[in-house]
């Protein structure tokens, strides 16, 4: 909008000093702006995204594949994508993070007229939780810059866990019956 804004005021200022030139020059900027946002909305409306995982839940240990696949459904080549799958802040936080990623879940690509491509991406599972996959951003734009596009798409929960039966699980109870519940006070009596 401040471009804009500015190719008026300069227009309008052409106009009093008389110069042809910056008029010219400020007509040639307008219709750049109005192209570029032309051209970015309607290559990120053509675009989408699918998400499938090999499972979602799994073990310690496991390792894991999203693949994401991305199309154009437009007739316009899209000149730059940067597609990223975003985790959790959960997930990668720890040493070593809870989804320790095997392979980038980032991509930079092109895309013509009616085309999709893939990105595949591993993790292991380190720890036992309930994370969210995505939502997968797709970020796209004209080629000066000046417009960019977000748009972003549906999001997978995933869950890891450990299947321990009573006995491994390490807890005594007062009782000789495992079926009666108790209730102690934590402060006071």
């Amino acid at each position: 909008m401040k471009w804009i804004i500015a190719a008026l005021l300069i227009l309008g200022l052409s106009y009093v000093i008389d110069s042809d030139l910056l008029a010219y020059a400020m007509y040639s900027l307008l219709t750049l702006i109005a192209v570029s946002r032309w051209l970015s909305r309607n290559w990120a409306e053509q675009l989408s995204a699918t998400r499938e995982c090999s499972q979602l839940t799994a073990e310690i240990n496991d390792h894991i594949g999203v693949e994401l696949e991305i199309s154009n459904k437009g007739g316009l080549p899209v000149p730059w994508i940067l597609l990223e799958d975003v985790l959790s802040k959960k997930a990668l936080q720890h040493t070593p993070p809870s989804l320790e990623l095997q392979t980038s879940r980032i991509k930079l690509t092109m895309l013509r007229g009616r085309q999709s491509k893939r990105l595949q991406y591993h993790f292991k599972c380190n720890r036992r939780g309930f994370y969210q996959l995505g939502p997968t951003i797709l970020e796209t734009g004209d080629l000066f810059g000046l417009h960019r596009r977000f748009q972003d798409t549906h999001t997978h929960n995933f869950w890891i866990h450990r299947v321990m039966t009573q006995r491994n699980v390490g807890v005594e109870s007062r009782s000789a019956f495992s079926d009666s519940i108790h209730r102690h006070n934590l402060i006071g009596k």
